[in-house]
């Protein structure tokens, strides 16, 4: 659960970030996060920014779907189901 750093106390949850589909992708392939850092030629520090919540660049992008035996769409789906999941139906329209 990703908590909103700007509510005091309320517990209040974000969104989603594509970070976690990332995260969420690489648990589903059974696969360790050292693994997919060292695959993707990023290295673990990089990686590891990535899944708390850094935004990758396309190439990065590129490289941790082929590290992981997958392409970006895949991650991108991840992510749309996530946020339908968390979101509920207002966020099907944002990534349909």
């Amino acid at each position: 659960m990703t908590v909103d750093p700007s509510d005091k106390g309320g517990g209040r949850e974000m969104e989603p970030s594509f970070s976690t589909a990332i995260k969420e992708v690489r648990k589903s392939k059974g696969m360790l996060q050292k693994y997919v850092a060292w695959s993707s030629g990023l290295g673990p520090k990089r990686y590891n920014q990535i899944e708390n919540g850094k935004t990758p660049t396309d190439d990065e992008l590129a490289e941790i779907a082929r590290a992981m035996g997958t392409d970006p769409s895949e991650i991108a789906v991840a992510w749309a189901e996530l946020l339908k999941t968390k979101c509920g139906d207002s966020a099907s329209r944002l990534v349909s």
